[in-house]
């Protein structure tokens, strides 16, 4: 997949899938947002830019009432954080303080799906207070509960042009839960591992929606690419089975009649007959004289050495 190759992405993909712990640095400028996590989950976030920060974020959204947020803030100490301050002075209850942190962090996924964020991840956690509030929150849930307008459009559409022709969903009940009204539609395409061209024709779907969902989905580590086992073959050769092992694979009732009938065999063979001993033909005797004389030697010479032959013969009778 083409969008692995970015290891931004990538990054964040593998803290869901699996479940890394550390913290995750965003850089702005000089300043820093740190997100805690832990096994997967989001535990807390600090930032150091006071727009950032939790307190700025209740304070726009009017929960609670500024004059006694401005009093859980007096109760703020090096140990203690501003959400053990508000359940201490009973001015949120345990509900309501989860509800508004994972709004808060949700508010900040801007800073994590926008490419013009630098990220960095280290193996290290922060030191929490020791009055500190557990609201952990899944990332996963975070990046789909996230603004759909912060998701990186090109980022979303090079994954969408690369989409697997084959892809399996996971965790459907949390993805149905973070669906908004237009979006459901893409339900049936993603049960039936439809393609992105049959999402695309269909009138009610726009074509950003899907992009974006893709690639949440993929980000959150929901959509998977089936992994596909590359298996080395060999081609090795057969083995030989020896006449011995072919003997004791024989059962026991084949074995005497067996050897019976190779004994009959060779008994009534008929003896092989003996071939006469054949001359020659004229050819290899003509070959076999012309290998005797010399290279060099004529027919002229041939036919001088045969009259001379002729004639010691005559004297000598």
């Amino acid at each position: 997949m083409a969008i692995e190759t970015l290891s931004r992405w990538q990054m964040i993909r593998e803290i869901t899938l699996e479940n890394r712990s550390g913290t995750l640095i965003a850089q702005l400028g000089k300043n820093f947002l740190h997100w805690m996590i832990a096994n997967g989950n989001v535990v807390c976030i600090s930032s150091t830019l006071p727009e950032f920060s939790f307190t700025q974020f209740l304070l726009q959204k009017g929960i609670p009432a500024r004059p006694e947020l401005l009093r859980a803030q007096a109760l703020i100490h090096h140990q203690r954080t501003l959400g053990s301050a508000l359940l201490d002075a009973k001015l949120l209850s345990d509900e309501q303080l989860n509800g508004v942190l994972n709004e808060h962090r949700a508010s900040l996924t801007f800073l994590l799906l926008q490419a013009s964020t630098h990220l960095f991840w280290s193996d290290r956690q922060m030191e929490r207070k020791h009055h500190f509030v557990r609201c952990d929150e899944p990332l996963q849930r975070i990046i789909l509960s996230a603004d759909r307008s912060f998701v990186d459009t090109r980022a979303a559409i090079r994954f969408a042009q690369n989409l697997p022709a084959h892809y399996r969903i996971t965790n459907w009940m949390v993805m149905e839960k973070f669906f908004l009204d237009p979006e459901k539609r893409l339900l049936n395409y993603l049960r039936n591992n439809a393609p992105l061209t049959a999402m695309l024709k269909d009138p009610d779907l726009d074509r950003m929606t899907c992009y974006r969902i893709l690639f949440l989905l993929w980000l959150s580590g929901i959509l998977h690419e089936p992994s596909i086992r590359r298996v080395r073959s060999s081609v090795l050769p057969e083995p030989r089975i020896s006449l011995l092992n072919r003997a004791r694979n024989l059962p026991p009732d084949w074995i005497f009649p067996l050897i019976g009938g190779v004994l009959i065999g060779a008994l009534l063979s008929p003896a092989p007959a003996k071939s006469a001993a054949t001359p020659p033909p004229q050819h290899m005797e003509s070959l076999r004289d012309a290998m005797q004389k010399p290279a060099w030697q004529t027919d002229d010479q041939n036919r001088q050495d045969a009259k001379k032959k002729d004639g010691l013969t005559t004297d000598e009778h």
